[in-house]
């Protein structure tokens, strides 16, 4: 696996949250009530105005059976198609 620092790592979480939200058409209270947040708060993890800590994504992880590893992986959730 290619190592990556924490900001990158901060941001791979961040598009990947917000990427595997958008996959499963829950909303960010969804994702919010999970981790007992608010929706306000939750939103900060998406836009990366605050980090999620560990504990929380495993929450997330482990509600939609995702292995906490693809949070790392570019493009991972996202549905978007290539359009080259």
């Amino acid at each position: 696996m290619q190592k990556i620092d924490s900001v990158k790592a901060d941001e791979l979480i961040c598009k990947n949250l917000k990427s595997l939200r958008l996959k499963l058409g829950k909303s960010q209270q969804c994702f919010a009530d999970i981790l007992e947040i608010t929706n306000q708060q939750y939103s900060k993890f998406e836009t990366g105005q605050n980090s999620i800590n560990a504990n929380q994504l495993f929450l997330i992880a482990q509600e939609y059976s995702v292995d906490m590893n693809q949070f790392f992986n570019e493009n991972y959730f996202d549905t978007t198609e290539n359009k080259d």
